[in-house]
């Protein structure tokens, strides 16, 4: 893992097939795929992990504990952004 220049975050696979590289801007959170020919192990693990992320903002975006006007991240209607990600990934 490693925070790249642009101020994200690249996280390589241990078998070097494949490494994934997280970016935040103001108005969305991108998740790229490099290399060419990643691996199943590796396609399992980023599905993994990119799951857990859709969680934890899922959380944040939805909290009723806080007001909707103070939270964190604010979806553009219908809300949806976050479950039609999570359908596209490969292992779901």
């Amino acid at each position: 893992m490693d925070q790249n220049e642009d101020g994200g975050i690249d996280l390589y696979y241990k078998d070097a097939t494949g490494a994934m590289k997280i970016m935040f801007h103001d108005d969305e959170i991108s998740v790229n795929r490099i290399g060419s020919a990643p691996s199943m192990n590796y396609l399992m693990s980023e599905t993994s992990v990119v799951n857990g992320m859709l969680d934890e903002l899922d959380d944040i975006a939805f909290d009723t504990s806080i007001e909707e006007k103070d939270r964190l991240i604010l979806l553009h209607e219908p809300g949806d952004a976050i479950d039609i990600v999570r359908e596209s990934l490969s292992f779901n």
